[in-house]
């Protein structure tokens, strides 16, 4: 753990660097394998937990190549997550809180003009967000002549995040939510030479490419009634 390094090959961060320690692959093959899940089920009851799931999973393996000379080792890890969005919603139980903050005959007529005009204006029930994220991570070790290791990495990682919510004031149609999809690439590779005198150079090249992208889930401009500071919205 590194707190505020100034080392220049430490960077893209702020306050504090957690190194994680990959392995690199011996002589031998190992494998493992994991899966965790979570659900409504598991928690006590709550009306607004009625469809959340949660499921990770993921395996490792690693080896030899050539033995003694090269090596992999490759760990790919998914999670698949769907929870209610928050805030109130059509049909929710008497009970809930917040309450709608508009009454269901607005919320209909507010869908009624939308589509005269070709809009869809999506749902005013419960959304449920979907979360799914998958990384992979690869890793390949060459024992080379002259006291030269080279060590090359590749991490990726790919994630989905549906945003959407309401409140006690606002009350947006899933039509005004939208799709956040980020996806990371990171190669390295890292050449380590020692020396007979006891001394040692390290040579590292990486890269990242980071692309984040927003999806509206519906292609149409964004249309806000208010009534008495309380708020319907449709579109992206």
């Amino acid at each position: 753990m590194l707190l505020t390094p100034f080392d220049v090959r430490q960077g893209n961060f702020a306050g504090v660097l957690v190194n994680a320690v990959t392995q690199s692959g011996t002589n031998d093959f190992k494998a493992t394998a994991s899966f965790f899940t979570r659900n409504d089920n598991m928690a006590r009851s709550q009306e607004f937990l009625e469809q959340y799931s949660k499921k990770q999973f993921g395996f490792s393996l690693g080896g030899p190549i050539v033995k003694d000379r090269i090596h992999f080792f490759i760990a790919p890890e998914f999670t698949r997550e769907t929870s209610p969005a928050g805030g109130p919603y059509l049909g929710q139980p008497a009970s809930a809180t917040p309450p709608l903050p508009v009454a269901a005959a607005d919320i209909a007529r507010f869908q009624t003009l939308l589509d005269s005009i070709g809009i869809s204006p999506g749902s005013a029930g419960l959304f449920n967000r979907e979360n799914p994220l998958s990384n992979f991570f690869g890793r390949l070790d060459f024992d080379l002549p002259g006291n030269n290791r080279l060590k090359v990495t590749y991490n990726y990682a790919h994630a989905q995040l549906d945003v959407f919510s309401r409140s006690s004031s606002s009350f947006p149609l899933t039509s005004n939510g939208y799709f956040f999809t980020s996806a990371a690439h990171s190669p390295s590779a890292q050449l380590i030479t020692n020396f007979g005198n006891g001394a040692e150079n390290e040579l590292q090249v990486t890269y990242n490419r980071i692309r984040d992208e927003r999806t509206p889930m519906t292609l149409a401009p964004a249309i806000t009634v208010l009534d008495g500071g309380k708020s319907l919205i449709a579109g992206a």
